[in-house]
């Protein structure tokens, strides 16, 4: 996801009161609390099995469980306890602090949905029955259940509308976008659409942003079930909302929305192909990291280009940033094998402070935790 922060910088301990600048940021003493990094590797018998791991900002280990979580809306942090949806399993609930278990909901052989919450309020979808269910974050007691058709997809929420997507459960054709009134547990909507099935979805203050699973097309729809505008690309990467605009990749380069009227306030083309990207947002920069060419950083008002730094080739695209680091993941060739690395990156300068390799087959999302418990994820 796009997050943002308020502007903070760490500076150096033997300055007192040094100017603010890239070389006053230190890595050791900033905000940023743990690097919540997941990744998979195969036991001896060949099956993947999870890994979960808490970096201190040093890159030091925390805390390391064998969960297995592939998405980044699978992992969400909320007042002390870190909600885990894994491939396979029941949702839990760890301490941040040890990685403990706190609660479980849900059969052993459930898969899950990313996570909604909304004040002490979980929502999260079963993908054995499909249905939504709506838990206490703070005890994992089941509040409520909804089964509409075959709901996909994690939901979001404005208000006392939650979005879901739903597969028919007679014809597995069209797919539709539903609006639930959370107060009755009612349907109050539903769009038929079309695609490549159900995608992702996201959303403003305002409005819904729904994507198809093929990524070609995605549309803007309010709270009553009323599309506002749509479009049609290729290879559409989930729009991300942020400080009054919405960012969206597509195959022919990047494009920042007004999210009201759907007209592109500016837009990014590349003189190669673009393809899909991880982007993270902070203190009015954009940072992009582009599968095979170089990382970009935007002003994320005229879409002018701040810094490109040249990299190495990236099979993941995940990134994530804080006032004092930037993280990202890639996976390198060395002597036959691929391994992964997780790099520490000074969001200022683009300089590797620091790089863990990451012992695993799959690498999958990586979140910030700050000292101020704002909770950032990265965006795949």
């Amino acid at each position: 996801m796009i997050l943002i922060l308020s502007f903070f910088t760490a500076c150096k301990k033997d300055s007192p009161s040094p100017p603010i600048s890239p070389e006053n940021i230190d890595l050791s003493v900033g905000e940023s609390k743990y690097i919540i990094v997941a990744s998979s590797n195969r036991d001896t018998l060949g099956r993947l099995i999870g890994a979960l791991t808490a970096y201190n900002p040093d890159m030091s280990v925390k805390w390391s469980k064998n969960y297995w979580v592939e998405q980044p809306d699978h992992l969400l942090y909320s007042k002390g306890l870190l909600f885990i949806s894994e491939v396979s399993g029941p949702v839990k609930a760890l301490d941040i602090e040890t990685g403990n278990e706190v609660w479980r909901y849900g059969s052993e052989n459930s898969f899950y949905s990313g996570f909604c919450l909304q004040g002490d309020t979980l929502y999260i979808v079963s993908g054995s029955t499909y249905r939504l269910h709506v838990l206490n974050a703070k005890t994992g007691t089941a509040l409520w259940t909804l089964s509409s058709d075959f709901i996909y997809t994690t939901p979001a929420i404005i208000g006392n509308t939650l979005m879901v997507q739903a597969l028919p459960k007679v014809t597995l054709g069209a797919f539709y976008i539903k609006g639930i009134d959370i107060s009755t547990h009612t349907e109050k909507w539903s769009i038929p659409a079309s695609g490549w099935g159900p995608g992702a979805l996201t959303r403003s203050d305002s409005l819904f942003y729904a994507t198809s699973g093929g990524r070609d097309k995605f549309w803007a729809i309010d709270t009553s079930g009323t599309v506002r505008w749509s479009k049609t690309g290729t290879y559409v990467v989930t729009p991300i909302y942020d400080n009054g605009v919405l960012y969206s990749s597509f195959m022919e380069g990047l494009s920042a929305l007004d999210p009201v009227m759907g007209y592109t306030k500016w837009f990014y083309k590349p003189l190669y192909g673009w393809g899909g990207s991880g982007a993270a947002i902070n203190n009015g920069k954009l940072y992009v990291v582009r599968s095979n060419m170089s990382d970009l950083v935007f002003d994320t008002r005229s879409g002018q280009i701040i810094r490109e730094t040249p990299t190495p080739y990236y099979y993941k695209y995940n990134v994530v940033v804080s006032n004092d680091m930037l993280v990202r993941l890639r996976t390198a060739y060395e002597n036959k094998f691929d391994y992964n690395l997780v790099e520490i990156i000074n969001p200022e300068t683009g300089e590797l402070k620091d790089s863990v390799k990451i012992v695993g087959e799959r690498i999958g999302p990586v979140s910030i935790l700050t000292k101020s418990g704002k909770w950032l994820n990265s965006n795949n």
